[in-house]
């Protein structure tokens, strides 16, 4: 994993990730009515374009996914007392980085239309997604009368969302999530500006998704060095581990991530144009 920042030993990159871990801490709830946009700012207008799910509902959950599991990774750590397992934090990470980057996706760009095409784009998949394992699902003859009637509910549901879809299908590309990492990476480091930024980020991406999916490459990439051979008398086994530099790196840039999202949500959620005791500058002007 690329490293960020100083720590060149691993005493060095525990000490910064057990300050890593002290600002995921922070991040874990934000104030009441955080997640509500005022009116007339950017946020509470994209709420009323888009398609299916509000903007403010969406973004809000996508960044409690991201801290929840970056808290349950911090609850690991604390209570083994920085005793790490080579594969479980990677999934947490994966899942944070997902969520975090979904969130920054949609809300990034400056034009109302694109940031509402976007997260329509990431809604409409989704309920796609969901109406195939509802059709699927309704077909086994071992689902349950309560489970079937549930279903059933879906369905009518998915039914009215569906046509929207249809509606909007020749006009919205499917998203997939490495090309979002991809855009991500790149509004948060420019590979020209921080390239040990942006490739940590796609370092994470592609090992996480191995760890996630127990891909077989990933014993073969990962863990391959000497150091991860066993010698015993009937021959070789492999041993799976992995460093505080590793978990330091992917842990910092998913804080990263979601740092940058909550800056950009009170941007967005901010009406900047209403009177004031004291006067705001806004950042940029938002269409």
């Amino acid at each position: 994993m690329t490293q960020i920042g100083s720590p060149e030993t691993e005493d060095e990159w525990l000490i910064r990730l057990r300050k890593i871990v002290e600002e995921v801490r922070a991040l874990e709830t934000q104030p009441e009515g955080y997640w509500v946009p005022e009116s007339g700012s950017a946020a509470s207008r994209d709420d009323k374009e888009t398609l299916v799910v509000k903007m403010s509902d969406s973004v809000s959950y996508f960044i409690l996914t991201a801290s929840q599991c970056l808290s349950q990774l911090a609850d690991g750590l604390e209570k083994d007392d920085g005793v790490l397992r080579p594969i479980a934090p990677f999934v947490l990470l994966r899942t944070a980085l997902i969520g975090a980057s979904q969130a920054l996706w949609v809300l990034q760009p400056k034009s109302r239309a694109d940031r509402v095409s976007r997260l329509d784009r990431l809604t409409l998949e989704s309920y796609r997604n969901m109406g195939n394992l509802v059709t699927e699902m309704s077909l086994e003859s071992w689902i349950s009368d309560e489970v079937t009637s549930s279903l059933e509910s879906s369905a009518a549901h998915l039914s009215l969302l569906r046509e929207k879809y249809k509606e909007h299908k020749g006009k919205i590309e499917k998203p997939i999530n490495t090309e979002i990492i991809k855009d991500v990476a790149d509004i948060l480091a420019p590979q020209e500006s921080n390239r040990a930024i942006h490739v940590a980020i796609r370092e994470l991406w592609q090992s996480s998704s191995g760890y996630t999916h127990a891909f077989p490459w990933v014993m073969h990439v990962r863990h391959n060095d000497p150091e991860d051979r066993i010698q015993t008398p009937e021959g070789n086994s492999r041993r799976i581990q992995t460093t505080y530099r590793d978990l330091g790196s992917g842990l910092g840039v998913v804080l990263l991530l979601v740092k940058t999202v909550l800056e950009l949500w009170e941007t967005r959620s901010t009406n900047w144009h209403s009177d004031r005791l004291f006067p705001l500058t806004p950042v940029s002007r938002l269409e």
